[in-house]
């Protein structure tokens, strides 16, 4: 009883937000679309070949050599490792086919 009444506030309050601003999602990204073409079509060329040519720093271009990115990567493995290996040995595990108490 309790999942249904979830499950329909969940769908009430799903489709408010478009009731509340008086449009539909399609609309809305409709006109963003619109709006977008718009200004990509104003924009210059070259300011757009610029736009392309220019790229955020890189683990390539880091200026670090191979052995360091190499230990980066063994230590977030590790790390990794180490904290799936804490969140599953520190759960209390209270099922009854754990407990030996399960009658199949």
């Amino acid at each position: 009883m309790k999942r249904i009444i979830a499950l329909a506030l969940v769908g009430l309050l799903g489709s408010a937000s478009g009731a509340f601003a008086e449009a539909g999602l399609l609309r809305s990204a409709n006109r963003h679309a619109v709006e977008m073409g718009r200004t990509e079509a104003t924009k210059p060329v070259a300011a757009a070949a610029v736009q392309g040519q220019q790229t955020g720093p890189t683990l390539e271009s880091s200026g670090m050599r191979k052995r360091t990115k190499i230990l980066i990567a063994i230590a977030a493995g590790v790390g990794f490792v180490a904290t799936v290996y804490a969140i599953d040995h520190n759960v209390l595990d209270v099922t009854p086919s754990s407990l030996g108490t399960r009658q199949d």
